[in-house]
This record gives C-alpha cells, sequence and structure tokens, in this order.
C-alpha cells in the first residue's frame, strides 16, 4: 500500500481516537453475527497504524483496539441472543422486560407496541428442553377502552409464541385468553415519560387550532408520530428523518434557546442553563440512538464553549457512538441508529468537500466585491449560496441514504432528493415558531396570534406531502445485498478521510 496513503488514514485516526474506538467497538458487536465482514472491517482500520510502525507506543494502538473489539463481542453475547426460530413459531412462556412502549393508531384500529426484552422463555415443546435468554422482541397489544394497557413499570411473565420475521426481527404474540401476571416492579421512567409526552401533545393541540399541523408539530416535540397516514405521507418523498429526532431537531432548538439564554443571561450562565434545558429534554425523549447521538454532539460543544475549549465533532461522533452501543448493544441492529450515525459521518467527512466542488457552479464572493452589488444583487448572491450549501448536504446524505434504502426497502423515492432541498428548512420554521410561542404562554392572549401562524404556516408545509396524487411517487427500484452496501459504505469512508485530510489547506473546515 502506498505509504502517503497510509500516513493520511494514520494522520486522521490520531486525531480523532475517539471515533476510531467508537468503531471498533461497534465492529465486536457486529462480529457476534457477522464475525468475517466485521474481522475484515478491523484489519483494514488498523492497516495505518500497522504500516506505520516505528515504536511501541504505536502499536499500542492496534492492541488496545483488539481488546475492545473483543469487549463489544462479549458485551453483546451476555446482553443480546439471536436464537434460530422455525418458520411457523414456537409456543412457550416468557418473563418479559419492557424498554419502550408507544400507542399506534391504524386503519384497522388502535394498539399498543411494546419493545423489550424477553429475559427468559422456555418453549412448550418437550421435545425442545433448551431456553432463550435476552431475546429483543417486540409485543403488540389491542387497545381496549375497557381495560387498562400493562403498566410499563413491571416484568411479565407471558404465555404465546415467538416469530421470526424475514428481517431476522422478532414478534412475541400474546395468548389472547392469558393475563399478563406481572411478577416485580422497576423503577424506571417509562410511565412518567409517556404521561410527560401526553401532556405536551395536549398542550401543543389546544395552542395550534389546526388539527393536522397539531398532530405533526406534537410528533416533532415528543418524536412519537401516532398517526400512520401522515407517516406513510412523508416517508412518500424520503422525509422519515424528520419525523426522528436528530441533530437536526436538536441544532434548531440550541440554536433558538441559545440565542434567548444570552439575551438573558452571561454567556457561561446561558450555556449552563442550555445545557440543563437540554439534558432534561433528553430525559424526557428518552434514549434512542439518534437523541443520544445529538445530546452527547450538543452537549459537548455547549461545554467546549462554555470552558473556552475547542471541540471536535468527529470525537463527538465516536463518544455518542460508544455510549448509545452501551446503553442497549441491540441499537447497533436498528435502521435508525445505522442510518443516524452513517448519515452524521458522512456530513462531516463530505460535506465541506462537496460544498466546495459546488463552487465551480455557484462561485464565492469575497467581502469587498459584494459591497460592490446593489441590494437585489447581493440578496440573489445569498440565495445562490444557500441553494448551494443545501444541494451540498442533500448530495452527501443520499450518498449514504440511497444505498441503505436499497438495502432496507429495495426501492429509493426519487423525489426525496428535491424535497430534502427545502422541506427540512420550512420545517425548522414551524418550530421555531412553536418555540418563540411557547414563552408568550406567560402573557396570557398575546402568543394567540403565534400559534395560529405556526398552524397555518405547518399546514402549508405539509401540503406539499399530504393528498398528491401517487403519480408523483417516482422510485428506485434496485435491490441491494449486505456485500455491496458494506464495499460502498466503506468506499464513502475511505474517500471522505482522503478528501478531508489531503484538502485540508483549501476547505473551511471550521463550517462543519
Amino acid at each position: 500500500m502506498n505509504r502517503h496513503l497510509t500516513q493520511i488514514y494514520y494522520h486522521f485516526w490520531i486525531q480523532y481516537p475517539a471515533l476510531f474506538y467508537g468503531m471498533i467497538f461497534l465492529l465486536g458487536i457486529y462480529a457476534a453475527h457477522q464475525p468475517y465482514y466485521s474481522g475484515a472491517a478491523l484489519i483494514l482500520l488498523n492497516v495505518p497504524f500497522l504500516v506505520n510502525f516505528k515504536s511501541l507506543k504505536v502499536l499500542s494502538t492496534p492492541i488496545l483496539s483488539l481488546c475492545l473489539y473483543l469487549s463489544g463481542f462479549l458485551f453483546c453475547h451476555a446482553n443480546l441472543y439471536y436464537p434460530q426460530i422455525p418458520k411457523e413459531g414456537v409456543e412457550g412462556t416468557a418473563l418479559f422486560h419492557i424498554s419502550s412502549f408507544t400507542k399506534l393508531h391504524t386503519i384497522s384500529g388502535s394498539k399498543w407496541q411494546f419493545k423489550g426484552k424477553l429475559q427468559s422463555f422456555k418453549p412448550n415443546n418437550e421435545l425442545s428442553s433448551e431456553s432463550f435468554f435476552h431475546v429483543p422482541v417486540t409485543v403488540h397489544v389491542g387497545h381496549s377502552p375497557q381495560g387498562p394497557r400493562p403498566s410499563a413499570d413491571q416484568y411479565y411473565i407471558i404465555e404465546g409464541k415467538l416469530l421470526q420475521t424475514e428481517a431476522g426481527r422478532y414478534l412475541f404474540l400474546p395468548s389472547k385468553s392469558k393475563e399478563w401476571l406481572p411478577t416485580q416492579s422497576e423503577n424506571s421512567l417509562l410511565e412518567w415519560r409517556f404521561n410527560a409526552k401526553q401532556t405536551v401533545k395536549r398542550f401543543i393541540r389546544n395552542k395550534i387550532p389546526n388539527e393536522t399541523s397539531a398532530q405533526f408539530l406534537a410528533g416533532l416535540t415528543t418524536g412519537d408520530f401516532e398517526n400512520s397516514l401522515m407517516v406513510y405521507e412523508l416517508s412518500r418523498f424520503g422525509l422519515q428523518h424528520i419525523m426522528a429526532i436528530s441533530g437536526f431537531h436538536f441544532s434548531i432548538i440550541a440554536g433558538t434557546l441559545g440565542s434567548i439564554f444570552t439575551l438573558i443571561f452571561q454567556n457561561r450562565v446561558g450555556h449552563i442553563f442550555l445545557i440543563l434545558v437540554l439534558t432534561a429534554y433528553f430525559i424526557f425523549l428518552g434514549p434512542s440512538p439518534s437523541i443520544i447521538r445529538a445530546w452527547i454532539s450538543i452537549l459537548i460543544m455547549s461545554g467546549s464553549i462554555f470552558l473556552e475549549k475547542k471541540s471536535s465533532s468527529m470525537n463527538s461522533l465516536g463518544i455518542g457512538l460508544m455510549a448509545a452501543l452501551i446503553i442497549n448493544p441491540e441499537f447497533a441492529w436498528h435502521m435508525g441508529f445505522q442510518f443516524s450515525f452513517a448519515i452524521t459521518a458522512a456530513i462531516l467527512l463530505l460535506y465541506p468537500t462537496l460544498d466546495h466542488k459546488l463552487q465551480l457552479f455557484f462561485p464565492s464572493r469575497r467581502l469587498e466585491q459584494t459591497q460592490t452589488m446593489n441590494l437585489i444583487q447581493q440578496h440573489g448572491y445569498i440565495a445562490l449560496m444557500l441553494l448551494r450549501q443545501a444541494l451540498a448536504l442533500t448530495l452527501t446524505v443520499n450518498l449514504v441514504a440511497l444505498p441503505l434504502s436499497l438495502f432496507y426497502f429495495q426501492k429509493f423515492p426519487a423525489l426525496g432528493i428535491i424535497y430534502n432541498l427545502f422541506f427540512p428548512w420550512m420545517v425548522s420554521l414551524s418550530i421555531v415558531l412553536l418555540l418563540l410561542g411557547l414563552p408568550l404562554d406567560l402573557l396570557g392572549s398575546m402568543n394567540n396570534w403565534v400559534h395560529a401562524l405556526n398552524g397555518q404556516w405547518t399546514q402549508f408545509v405539509l401540503d406539499y406531502t399530504y393528498g398528491l396524487s401517487t403519480h408523483y411517487d417516482l422510485y428506485i427500484h434496485i435491490g441491494l445485498s449486505i456485500g455491496p452496501l458494506l464495499l460502498f459504505l466503506a468506499l464513502i469512508l475511505i474517500m471522505g478521510i482522503y478528501f478531508r485530510e489531503s484538502k485540508t489547506d483549501k476547505i473551511p473546515w471550521n463550517i462543519v
């Protein structure tokens, strides 16, 4: 291998050790079920250190990475088990622990969706004496107005059937003739979190006069979209990421609240309040992969400003990756986890390069040049710069979203490329208006016009997706297997690091 190339990757990983070790830990977890792919990736990541071996200090990185890889492997085996289930399923008795739950509204009616683990599962078949432990499952229970749902603060003994889907997920179908038997209580925030989210949803519905807008804004605020029709309409145009609380939402909230706090308090005190509010919001939302990543990134950034230290987006991503996997190693197989971390890494690695390349079509101007423009030209220049940045961001995101979508869904909405140029920014204004309207509640009815305006604006935004003819649904239909997907993502990583390191002197990386 060319020594200059290995120097580039060696220099990159030395700068961002948290990202390097976070990826190693992730590979160790994947090794529990994909040892060949993860083992090859482990060797590939350590090649720059082995080629540039000059002292035992350099060799310590591959040794430490191997230890962390094995730690991830053992950690996954200790906490998760993926048994092979016959197509017809296995009936038995399970000890079920709930990790999250939500209420879903579908065409056939309402139902509760519980996610968690079968701490143990004993098949009823006497010929099979094998019991399963730590199996991640989803359980659906029909909503009954007459009876209460099972409390999320309990462990339950449930009789039913364990099924394995084509995607490798597990469903547990409880017996309708048997009750859930609580065995022990658990101190968790699940019930409090659910009730708090319901309170926030009711508050938003009372403030926003438009029902559709209120449902959308309540979903953006709580991360729970109960309206399946709304989820379907947004997914038609590749806008599923809007429905997941992520760095996009946290950045808008942090920017808006940060501006308000700095006006009220001193700079340091304002950042302390911002950290406290965002931490409270994180507890309110719950620890999903994208939320953990976004919260840690904002926390590190705010903390670095408070301490007047320089932070690293790459290392923040690595810390968020490690934290999410330690909280729940099952996240590694979650589609949301993979989309969130892969797209964020692509943005950090490739966005500045693509933005720089697009200057061939949308050239940047020096300050003295813009000062010679008239007012119309200046506004036109700003609009073109925003278009260039939006185009660079959309291309970067879809470099990763496209292969992942083809792998999971065997199709990709082509119009999503266009919609993601403008739709997220329109939604960001809805979030800002909601935040600006809430403090004005203290002044009585003065805030009614803000929420009324937000209701109309959000409905205008949703009209771009709601009720449009299916003739607009243009899809790229290509099935992608795991091998080509991993190869493509590896190439994105390799090229991203190369462009970032080899063009550092020509690209303004501080904008990331």
